[in-house]
């Protein structure tokens, strides 16, 4: 057993959410790989937190690691989600910083963690990160492995970036976080969803701390294409659960970007509502849910950040990271805005015609609640002659 016991202080701590089954499985077993790309790292003062559903088959692996490393440690619950496991995560936390890393994944580089807690002090930095690469599976072998562009123009050694400069809401496990940084501010992840969550704590911790470090060193390899969800065996239930999840957290950043004028933030999450096929898909199935949020998304699109959007688009630098290979406008070049709905529905009128009644019931209950029943009533009556005397004239 490796014995760690004289280390006075704990570095980084590495949560590990322990997840097979639902939105999160898969079938292949890649936990050793995981686990064996922490505890080889080179920075020995760690301790890797590993949250895990008391009802699954994991916890022999855990015990068998835990039994060699007393650096695990081992935390059960029921079952409440990702962002739950990450929080109570948090919470039994003692190092400096914090990471996190999903069971199926695994560190590029045995000296990453030391390179990011250095480079972090040296530095002071509340929030530094590495470089990301995807690993495609297929028959539970890597078949191909790519750089992602994300931090990638970074050149020479550690260099500090604000975050107004990217505006990324993706990819937080490539990152250590302050620990008392995170709790002072309260900043953990939404436990009532199981889509976007990771992107609403990442945006929180980046707005907060206003600035972060990325250190020029391979750090973590995320799996990709080996997810039930993504073979398609994955209920029914779960993707129109995901998509609603998923749409509300754009819906919470768009209203974000909006009151901290970050531009790129919100043409992205414009852009994103816009490309999302599974919408449609929970439409047709006439998720009314899904419509509200719409909807909402649509009363939430600000022109002004738009235009700007428009008038300074990201550089490539950060838009091949979001995904992007050219920039698109929001606003098409004849003047007519693109709202998500008339997006989807590929007819401006069908999208207009279906998010009308909303409208105009939300429209009538806020002056109903700020103005009192007597000017609604004259107001609409005002708006039904005014309709009426439109249709005459042009007749």
């Amino acid at each position: 057993m490796t014995d760690f016991r004289d280390i006075s202080e704990t570095k980084v701590s590495v949560i590990i959410p322990v997840y097979n089954d639902g939105f999160y499985g898969h079938q292949d077993d890649f936990l050793h790989e995981c686990l064996d790309s922490v505890v080889t790292q080179t920075l020995q003062e760690i301790e890797v937190i590993c949250v895990y559903r008391a009802d699954r088959t994991s916890l022999p692996i855990l015990q068998e690691y835990a039994g060699k490393d007393q650096r695990i440690r081992i935390l059960t619950q029921k079952s409440k989600g990702m962002s739950a496991a990450r929080n109570e995560g948090l919470r039994a936390a003692s190092g400096r910083y914090v990471a996190f890393l999903d069971s199926d994944d695994f560190y590029l580089n045995p000296e990453a963690l030391e390179h990011l807690y250095e480079a972090g002090i040296r530095n002071g930095a509340l929030i530094i990160g590495g470089f990301l690469q995807w690993a495609q599976m297929q028959g539970g072998v890597i078949t191909r492995q790519k750089k992602n562009p994300l931090n990638r123009f970074v050149c020479g050694d550690v260099c500090q970036l604000h975050y107004t400069a990217c505006q990324y809401d993706f990819m937080f496990y490539c990152y250590l976080y302050d620990r008392k940084f995170l709790q002072s501010n309260e900043i953990s992840f939404p436990e009532d969803l199981v889509a976007g969550e990771d992107n609403l704590f990442h945006v929180a911790a980046m707005y907060q701390a206003k600035s972060f470090y990325v250190v020029p060193v391979e750090f973590y390899c995320w799996r990709v294409g080996h997810q039930i969800r993504v073979q398609g065996a994955i209920p029914e239930r779960y993707l129109m659960q995901h998509t609603q999840d998923d749409l509300k957290s754009t819906v919470q950043l768009l209203r974000f970007s909006r009151n901290h004028r970050l531009a790129w933030l919100h043409w992205m999450n414009a852009r994103r509502i816009i490309d999302r096929k599974q919408i449609l898909f929970s439409l047709r199935k006439q998720d009314l849910t899904v419509l509200r949020l719409l909807i909402e998304a649509e009363e939430l699109l600000d022109q002004g950040l738009l235009l700007a959007a428009d008038q300074e688009p990201p550089p490539s630098t950060v838009l091949k990271p979001m995904g992007f290979d050219r920039y698109q406008p929001i606003i098409w070049q004849s003047g007519c805005r693109l709202y998500p709905l008339q997006c989807l529905f590929h007819d401006y009128k069908k999208g207009y015609l279906i998010a009308w009644p909303y409208r105009k019931l939300k429209g009538g209950f806020r002056c109903l609640r700020e103005h009192g029943l007597d000017y609604t009533i004259k107001r609409t009556m005002q708006k039904i002659i005014a309709v009426f005397r439109n249709r005459s004239h042009s007749n």
